[in-house]
C-alpha cells in the first residue's frame, strides 16, 4: 500500500502487502494485511455510507483504500456526507451514470477530484459536459495525486469531493 505524505507520514512509491497501523487506543504498533482483514472493519458494497463524514485516505493500493481505521476493497466515492464505496474500475470509461451522485450531491462551484487508477486519463466529453452543466469543475489526475491532494485539501478545512479509483 501507498503511504499518503500529506497527512504527515512518508509516502513510498513500493507496493507494501504489509501496512502498519496503531491498534486504537493501545499505542501499540501493529501490522495488518489488507486482504487480512474482515468482519466490520470491511467494506465492499456501494448502497450506503461506508463512513458518515470525511476522513484522509491513510493508505492506497492493493486493490483498495484505508481510512478511518477500515480497509475497503475497489474504488471510493469520498463526498461531503461521507464516504461510499464506487463500482468503477477504470478511468478512461467513466460515462456521467457512474457519478450520478456526485452531480447530485455536490453544489455549483465545487468541484472533484477524479483518480483515474495508475495513469491519468482525462475525461471524455460527455462526461466533461455533464459536470460542466451542473457547475461542478472536475480536476482529473491518478489516484495517487488525487488521494494527496485531497488529504490536503481536507486538512485545511476546505470544501473537497473525490472519486478513487483502486489500484493494484
Amino acid at each position: 500500500l501507498h503511504r499518503s505524505s500529506a497527512i504527515g507520514l512518508p509516502w513510498r512509491q513500493a507496493r507494501l502487502v504489509w501496512r502498519d497501523t496503531w491498534r486504537a487506543g493501545s499505542g501499540q504498533l501493529v501490522s495488518k494485511s489488507l486482504s487480512a482483514l474482515s468482519g466490520a472493519n470491511v467494506l465492499n458494497t456501494a448502497d450506503e455510507a461506508r463512513y458518515p463524514g470525511q476522513a484522509p485516505i491513510d493508505a492506497y493500493g492493493n486493490g483498495g483504500f484505508r481510512f478511518a481505521e477500515m480497509s475497503h476493497r475497489g474504488s471510493l466515492l469520498c463526498l461531503p456526507t461521507g464516504i461510499y464505496g464506487w463500482n468503477a474500475s477504470a478511468g478512461d470509461s467513466l460515462a456521467p451514470e457512474d457519478l450520478q451522485k456526485v452531480l447530485v450531491e455536490l453544489k455549483t462551484s465545487d468541484f472533484l477530484l477524479l483518480g483515474t487508477g495508475e495513469r491519468q486519463h482525462f475525461p471524455n466529453t460527455e462526461l466533461r459536459a455533464a459536470f460542466a452543466d451542473a457547475g461542478i469543475g472536475l480536476e482529473a489526475m491518478n489516484t495517487g495525486a488525487a488521494c494527496r491532494t485531497y488529504n490536503v485539501l481536507l486538512a485545511e478545512g476546505r470544501p473537497v469531493a473525490a472519486a478513487l479509483i483502486a489500484v493494484e
